[in-house]
């Protein structure tokens, strides 16, 4: 296995060799470009602790979101790891500064811990978040 480095060069204006990413306007170009516009999906939790569940009962929690970024903001898509989860989420685009619910539903069928993953995609600047969510089915006594 062998492994080849390269450097660029760029010229200065003393006629000189210097590498590329040390020099001001280079530096100072980058500085300068805008960044693009995009919507950003911040979430008020990321870990959800349901708490103890009696068996064969569905609890349903909230979570807020909100738009930070300045376009609008859609969520395109979700995906659980288990079909005892839920999730309901809007449809509508979120403009920049607004908010909205998401309902995540866990429906309780076996005893014990649970421990489980809800994937928001969106067209967000991070277009992927993660919500997990963890508690404790009990027996109805």
């Amino acid at each position: 296995c062998s492994l080849s480095f390269s450097t660029v060069y760029a010229q200065n204006n003393n006629g000189g060799n210097q590498p590329a990413a040390q020099t001001g306007q280079q530096a100072a170009a980058k500085a300068d470009t805008p960044k693009p516009a995009k919507s950003h999906l911040h979430l008020t939790k990321n870990s959800i602790d349901f708490g103890t569940i009696p068996i064969g009962k569905t609890k349903v929690v909230e979570v807020t979101f909100t738009n930070t970024g300045s376009k609008p903001l859609i969520i395109t898509d979700t995906y659980t790891n288990c079909g005892c989860t839920g999730i309901e989420f809007p449809q509508q685009p979120f403009m920049p500064g607004k908010s909205g619910t998401l309902k995540i539903s866990y429906d309780a069928d076996e005893e014990g811990f649970f421990s489980k993953t809800i994937t928001i995609y969106s067209n967000a600047d991070n277009k992927k978040e993660i919500i997990k969510i963890q508690g404790i089915v009990s027996k109805n006594d």
